[in-house]
């Protein structure tokens, strides 16, 4: 977990080792990345490191709750519908691949679960904001929505990045299509 208060030492502290961590990984895989090899390229003190952080794994966690708070400042809102919002999540997602590599690459995909499930609420106010459906539907979609992303997203990665944002929505829609295709209908009748 970590634990960054909102002063600006703090801040900064926290800025100057995601950065470190970022330099150590140009030479190291992440699993291979010490706490001791981060506070020398961040030029941040081991207690320092302790004080807002519980292990390397929560520098990710942070990382990616701040991509979340961004995205749902700057992306989500004025999404005219969920297609905008899923297609937007996308595209900003994929401008942040190193960090998702890093998260996939690391077998921690729990912290983008983990971050969605912070921002759940948000998520949903923002991009179901104008929608008929029940806060019951919201939350389902939601889910179902961010299982696909993530699934989305790590196939993605392991594949080289090789689609633009444009393919992987189409990929999307293509499964969606499957969803609500004719043999689903049929289970329901």
């Amino acid at each position: 977990m970590y634990h960054i208060k909102q002063d600006k030492r703090s801040q900064e502290s926290a800025r100057l080792i995601t950065e470190g961590l970022a330099e150590c990984m140009k030479d190291k895989d992440f699993e291979r990345i010490t706490i001791t090899d981060v506070q020398k390229a961040s030029t941040v003190g081991r207690a320092t490191f302790y004080r807002l952080f519980d292990s390397l794994p929560d520098v990710l966690s942070y990382q990616c709750d701040k991509i979340f708070d961004e995205l749902l400042e700057k992306e989500i809102p004025g999404c005219s519908d969920v297609s905008e919002g899923v297609f937007r999540s996308l595209k900003f997602w994929i401008s942040h691949a190193d960090l998702l590599e890093t998260i996939v690459k690391s077998s921690h995909l729990e912290i983008l679960y983990q971050s969605h499930e912070k921002h759940a609420e948000s998520l949903q106010n923002g991009i179901f904001s104008d929608s008929s459906r029940t806060e019951k539907g919201k939350r389902y979609l939601t889910g179902m929505l961010t299982s696909v992303m993530i699934g989305v997203l790590t196939v993605w990665i392991q594949n080289g990045r090789e689609e633009t944002a444009d393919d992987l929505y189409e990929i999307l829609i293509g499964i969606s299509a499957t969803l609500t295709g004719s043999k689903l209908n049929e289970r329901q009748k």
